[in-house]
């Protein structure tokens, strides 16, 4: 029984991943979508990054989130 229930449980959390997963792979889909609207693509945020890293400071990690 107890066996089953920790079956269960691993089964559970693999699903929850994949669905957390699928979400932020729907919303990134997204933002790009909307930052394609507004002419930015991946060179170009870079470059926006980047500008904006060294005129103020602004580490990779800053912008990790």
């Amino acid at each position: 029984m107890l066996n089953q229930t920790h079956q269960q449980i691993s089964a559970e959390r693999a699903e929850s991943q994949r669905q957390l997963k699928a979400l932020a792979d729907q919303e990134m889909a997204h933002a790009w979508g909307v930052l394609g609207q507004k002419g930015i693509d991946k060179p170009k945020l870079r470059a926006i990054f980047d500008a904006t890293a060294k005129n103020y400071g602004f580490t990779e990690d800053d912008f990790a989130a």
